[in-house]
């Protein structure tokens, strides 16, 4: 489609397309098809108060069919206030003896925790190629981070097991099919622990489906929930591949 309409331009004139465009043109068609196609995945060095967090992540915003193999910027605000110890985030965990994270894609939140605190602290998910890399990346940084499978329509035993006293959780509000199966795990954590603290960080892409996720949760949790807009500060750490755009809204709602 380029040559020809670079044909088309010239046509008329005594100019032709050059050899060296050609040739160039079909081997950029040859690189697309051997397998170079997306971006490989790759490692990326996350910094906090020069305190360094390696991970294994894709370059893609959906990948194996999930979108948990990347950082989405809203797991980085999270950890950039875990190490402020100003925020109420920072206080609430110092003084965790269990944390659990849900949706913890590549795991960067569990992590952060596990590095400042001495509270033990689960990282759950539910795609098994999300758990491999959250395995993956709490090795390569030497944390004790334990990795646990958690469906949220099947596994509520998983959270009466740990009893959490703070739970976070970051960019899991996108699709409204998922709210009721997590508003039911919120509950249990509140049930098992009256002092639970819950920490829901998110970016709002979709009005709408916020609108829904805020009315259910009021609806549905009985307990004191606090909204704020939270001012987006990692727009220059963020993924390239990433769907996250500096003028979107970012909120955190605090259950407890």
């Amino acid at each position: 489609m380029l040559i020809s309409k670079l044909e088309s331009v010239l046509d008329g004139d005594e100019m032709e397309v050059r050899q060296e465009i050609y040739d160039a043109f079909v081997d950029a068609l040859s690189l697309s098809k051997c397998g170079d196609g997306p971006p490989q995945s790759s490692y990326k060095t996350y910094y906090y108060n020069q305190d360094p967090l390696t991970l294994y992540e894709d370059q893609t915003t959906i990948s194996k069919g999930t979108t948990g193999l990347v950082t989405w910027i809203s797991a980085q605000s999270m950890a950039r206030d875990i190490y402020n110890p100003d925020t109420k985030l920072h206080k609430h965990l110092a003084s965790a003896s269990k944390v659990l994270e849900l949706g913890a894609g590549c795991g960067l939140v569990s992590m952060v925790v596990s590095k400042l605190f001495n509270s033990t602290v689960y990282a759950t998910d539910v795609d098994e190629n999300v758990l491999q890399r959250l395995e993956r990346n709490v090795n390569l940084n030497n944390l004790s981070t334990r990795v646990v499978g958690l469906d949220w329509f099947n596994d509520r035993d998983v959270v009466t097991n740990i009893i959490p006293d703070v739970v976070v959780a970051a960019d899991v509000v996108y699709d409204d099919y998922l709210f009721s199966p997590l508003l039911t795990i919120l509950q249990e954590c509140l049930r098992m622990n009256h002092q639970c603290k819950i920490y829901i960080r998110g970016v709002i892409r979709n009005e709408r489906t916020y609108q829904k996720f805020i009315s259910m949760l009021r609806e549905d949790i009985k307990h004191d929930i606090n909204i704020m807009q939270i001012k987006n500060e990692c727009t220059q750490i963020r993924n390239p591949a990433s769907n996250n755009r500096p003028n979107e809204d970012m909120y955190e709602v605090l259950i407890g």
